[in-house]
């Protein structure tokens, strides 16, 4: 009867602690099966993620990029990192055991092992009270829906002259989120309560002025995904880095 107790109790400390770190929402697998990182040859600053059938293709990704995605904070939410951390560049391919659909969930604690063990990251979170905006739906609702897509997932912005276009496939709000408070130098919490992973594309000026034919980022937030941002004040957890190396090309 004692040990059993022991096991249950020793069980629960397991679960507690894979709740808190986000990894029990990964049901299927923890660990890529393969993976191969690499500097990237061409010096090229454009990075790309790529996702079919339990393979992950990343091209030219700073580390410093990988954690931003993976843990999703803004440059300003993360604290030291190494002289390279943000200026060498790798290309990495990775595959599961099966061709599992790798949605951007699954990928988030697969790419956070990779980076724990490849690049011996190790980080913590500090909590400070900092302006923030809150993703909230606006009246009417959202004026998108869930994705049925099974393939390509990710999120895509493009810049030109005097418009900017944001593009969302099967990804979630909090995704949605992180991306705008890239746009706006700020935090932005995800406050929907929207559930699931969805499509969108909205356009907007950047560069906002009087002759301007596009809309305000704020603007189109409204007007093309029912969607509001608001002004306040919250605490915002910074990632803190501890230590990383360059990872062996294998």
């Amino acid at each position: 009867m004692r040990r059993s107790f022991g096991r249950m109790i020793a069980f629960c400390g397991i679960l507690a602690l894979a709740i808190a770190c986000g990894v029990w929402a990964q049901p299927a697998t923890e660990n890529f099966e393969v993976a191969a990182i690499r500097p990237n040859p061409n010096g090229t600053d454009k990075t790309d993620f790529r996702v079919s059938d339990g393979k992950l293709t990343v091209t030219s990704a700073s580390l410093k990029t990988l954690v931003r995605t993976v843990y999703e904070v803004l440059d300003s939410q993360i604290v030291g990192g190494p002289a390279w951390f943000d200026n060498e560049r790798f290309d990495i391919q990775a595959q599961t055991s099966a061709p599992i659909e790798l949605t951007y969930d699954r990928i988030k604690p697969l790419l956070r092992n990779l980076l724990a063990d490849r690049f011996q990251l190790k980080v913590h979170r500090e909590s400070r009270e900092m302006s923030v905006y809150a993703l909230v739906l606006d009246k009417g609702g959202p004026k998108f829906n869930l994705s049925t897509r099974t393939q390509g997932i990710g999120m895509n912005t493009r810049q030109g002259a005097g418009t900017a276009r944001m593009t969302g496939t099967k990804v979630p709000m909090a995704l949605l989120a992180t991306k705008l408070g890239d746009q706006l130098g700020r935090a932005v919490i995800d406050k929907t309560g929207l559930q699931g992973d969805f499509d969108f594309t909205f356009e907007w000026d950047p560069e906002q002025g009087v002759d301007s034919s596009s809309p305000s980022l704020f603007t189109a937030l409204r007007e093309q995904l029912g969607l509001r941002l608001e002004s306040q004040r919250g605490p915002v957890e910074m990632l803190v880095i501890d230590s990383a190396e360059k990872p062996s090309e294998n």
